[in-house]
Protein backbone atom coordinates (compact mmCIF):
# COMPACT_ATOMS: atom_id res chain seq x y z
CA UNK A 1 0.00 0.00 0.00
CA UNK A 2 1.37 3.40 -0.90
CA UNK A 3 2.02 6.04 1.74
CA UNK A 4 -0.55 8.41 0.22
CA UNK A 5 -3.24 5.74 0.26
CA UNK A 6 -2.39 4.84 3.88
CA UNK A 7 -2.55 8.49 4.97
CA UNK A 8 -5.89 8.90 3.19
CA UNK A 9 -7.31 5.86 5.01
CA UNK A 10 -5.88 7.10 8.30
CA UNK A 11 -7.44 10.52 7.75
CA UNK A 12 -10.93 9.03 7.60
CA UNK A 13 -10.49 6.40 10.33
CA UNK A 14 -12.79 7.60 13.09
CA UNK A 15 -14.42 5.75 16.00
CA UNK A 16 -16.93 8.23 17.38
CA UNK A 17 -18.99 11.29 16.59
CA UNK A 18 -17.32 14.46 17.91
CA UNK A 19 -20.67 16.13 18.63
CA UNK A 20 -21.90 13.27 20.84
CA UNK A 21 -18.81 12.80 23.01
CA UNK A 22 -17.48 15.03 25.78
CA UNK A 23 -13.78 14.19 25.85
CA UNK A 24 -13.04 16.65 28.65
CA UNK A 25 -14.17 14.19 31.36
CA UNK A 26 -13.18 10.83 29.88
CA UNK A 27 -9.81 10.63 28.18
CA UNK A 28 -10.92 7.50 26.31
CA UNK A 29 -14.32 8.91 25.25
CA UNK A 30 -13.62 8.59 21.53
CA UNK A 31 -12.32 5.03 21.88
CA UNK A 32 -14.94 3.74 24.35
CA UNK A 33 -17.32 2.35 21.69
CA UNK A 34 -14.45 0.31 20.23
CA UNK A 35 -13.18 -0.77 23.67
CA UNK A 36 -16.67 -1.89 24.71
CA UNK A 37 -16.97 -3.99 21.54
CA UNK A 38 -13.53 -5.53 22.08
CA UNK A 39 -14.26 -6.44 25.70
CA UNK A 40 -17.60 -7.98 24.77
CA UNK A 41 -15.98 -10.02 22.01
CA UNK A 42 -13.13 -11.18 24.27
CA UNK A 43 -15.68 -12.37 26.85
CA UNK A 44 -17.99 -14.06 24.33
CA UNK A 45 -15.31 -16.08 22.57
CA UNK A 46 -13.69 -17.75 25.56
CA UNK A 47 -14.43 -18.42 29.23
CA UNK A 48 -11.32 -18.61 31.43
CA UNK A 49 -10.54 -21.69 33.46
CA UNK A 50 -10.41 -22.07 37.21
CA UNK A 51 -7.06 -20.27 37.57
CA UNK A 52 -6.72 -16.72 36.28
CA UNK A 53 -4.18 -13.94 36.69
CA UNK A 54 -4.55 -10.22 37.34
CA UNK A 55 -1.58 -8.18 36.18
CA UNK A 56 -0.49 -4.91 34.64
CA UNK A 57 1.29 -4.41 31.34
CA UNK A 58 2.74 -1.55 29.35
CA UNK A 59 1.69 -1.03 25.75
CA UNK A 60 4.68 0.76 24.18
CA UNK A 61 3.93 4.36 23.21
CA UNK A 62 6.37 7.22 22.69
CA UNK A 63 3.96 9.76 21.19
CA UNK A 64 2.14 12.59 22.93
CA UNK A 65 -0.58 11.35 25.24
CA UNK A 66 -1.85 12.88 28.47
CA UNK A 67 -1.95 9.52 30.26
CA UNK A 68 1.33 8.08 28.97
CA UNK A 69 3.27 6.47 31.82
CA UNK A 70 6.96 6.16 32.61
CA UNK A 71 7.80 3.02 34.60
CA UNK A 72 11.58 2.52 34.83
CA UNK A 73 11.35 -1.16 35.85
CA UNK A 74 9.46 -2.27 32.75
CA UNK A 75 10.96 -3.48 29.46
CA UNK A 76 8.98 -0.77 27.66
CA UNK A 77 9.55 2.19 29.94
CA UNK A 78 7.14 4.57 28.17
CA UNK A 79 3.64 3.61 27.23
CA UNK A 80 0.02 3.13 28.18
CA UNK A 81 -0.52 1.15 31.36
CA UNK A 82 -3.17 -1.52 31.10
CA UNK A 83 -4.56 -3.80 33.81
CA UNK A 84 -5.77 -7.19 32.61
CA UNK A 85 -7.32 -10.51 33.57
CA UNK A 86 -5.80 -13.40 31.67
CA UNK A 87 -6.19 -17.15 31.62
CA UNK A 88 -3.18 -19.40 32.21
CA UNK A 89 -2.84 -19.83 28.44
CA UNK A 90 -2.34 -16.04 28.06
CA UNK A 91 -5.78 -15.16 26.70
CA UNK A 92 -6.76 -11.65 27.87
CA UNK A 93 -10.36 -11.87 29.03
CA UNK A 94 -10.86 -8.33 30.38
CA UNK A 95 -8.79 -5.16 30.62
CA UNK A 96 -8.78 -1.59 31.92
CA UNK A 97 -6.68 1.19 30.43
CA UNK A 98 -5.16 3.39 33.15
CA UNK A 99 -5.75 7.06 32.37
CA UNK A 100 -5.38 8.89 35.68
CA UNK A 101 -5.07 8.55 39.41
CA UNK A 102 -8.01 7.14 41.32
CA UNK A 103 -10.39 9.40 43.19
CA UNK A 104 -8.98 9.55 46.76
CA UNK A 105 -12.49 9.51 48.27
CA UNK A 106 -13.04 5.85 47.39
CA UNK A 107 -12.79 3.48 50.35
CA UNK A 108 -10.81 0.79 48.54
CA UNK A 109 -7.21 1.13 47.47
CA UNK A 110 -6.30 1.46 43.80
CA UNK A 111 -5.28 -2.19 43.34
CA UNK A 112 -8.45 -3.50 45.03
CA UNK A 113 -10.68 -1.22 42.96
CA UNK A 114 -9.00 -2.31 39.72
CA UNK A 115 -9.17 -6.00 40.63
CA UNK A 116 -12.83 -5.88 41.62
CA UNK A 117 -13.75 -4.05 38.39
CA UNK A 118 -11.81 -6.56 36.29
CA UNK A 119 -13.41 -9.58 37.96
CA UNK A 120 -17.00 -8.37 38.41
CA UNK A 121 -18.34 -10.77 35.74
CA UNK A 122 -16.58 -13.73 37.39
CA UNK A 123 -17.96 -13.38 40.91
CA UNK A 124 -19.55 -16.56 42.24
CA UNK A 125 -17.55 -18.72 39.81
CA UNK A 126 -15.08 -20.26 42.31
CA UNK A 127 -11.96 -19.19 40.45
CA UNK A 128 -8.48 -18.78 41.89
CA UNK A 129 -6.89 -15.40 41.17
CA UNK A 130 -3.10 -15.29 41.03
CA UNK A 131 -1.62 -11.82 41.47
CA UNK A 132 1.71 -10.17 42.18
CA UNK A 133 2.46 -8.17 45.32
CA UNK A 134 1.02 -4.94 43.84
CA UNK A 135 -2.48 -6.41 43.84
CA UNK A 136 -2.29 -8.79 46.80
CA UNK A 137 -3.74 -7.67 50.13
CA UNK A 138 -5.72 -9.20 52.96
CA UNK A 139 -8.62 -6.87 52.17
CA UNK A 140 -8.71 -8.08 48.57
CA UNK A 141 -8.56 -11.72 49.68
CA UNK A 142 -11.58 -11.12 51.96
CA UNK A 143 -13.54 -9.36 49.21
CA UNK A 144 -12.82 -12.13 46.70
CA UNK A 145 -13.70 -14.83 49.22
CA UNK A 146 -17.00 -13.03 49.84
CA UNK A 147 -17.66 -13.35 46.09
CA UNK A 148 -16.72 -17.07 45.97
CA UNK A 149 -13.25 -16.55 44.52
CA UNK A 150 -9.81 -17.20 45.98
CA UNK A 151 -6.52 -15.29 45.92
CA UNK A 152 -2.93 -16.49 45.67
CA UNK A 153 -0.23 -13.88 45.96
CA UNK A 154 2.70 -12.57 47.90
CA UNK A 155 2.13 -9.79 50.43
CA UNK A 156 4.50 -6.84 50.50
CA UNK A 157 6.46 -6.56 53.73
CA UNK A 158 5.56 -2.87 54.11
CA UNK A 159 1.79 -3.45 53.78
CA UNK A 160 -0.06 -2.87 57.06
CA UNK A 161 -1.62 -6.17 58.16
CA UNK A 162 -4.67 -6.34 60.43
CA UNK A 163 -4.41 -7.99 63.80
CA UNK A 164 -5.07 -11.78 63.56
CA UNK A 165 -8.21 -11.44 65.73
CA UNK A 166 -9.75 -9.15 63.09
CA UNK A 167 -9.44 -11.74 60.35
Amino acid sequence: MSRDKFELLLKFLHFSNNEEQDASQDKLAKLNPLLILLKARFKSVYMPGSIITVDETMVPWRGRLSFRQYVPGKVHKYGVKMYKVADTNGYIWNFIIYTEKQNPTTSLGHSQTVTMRLLEDLFGCYRTVVADNFFTSIGLAKRLLGNDNYLIGKLRSNTPHPHPHHL
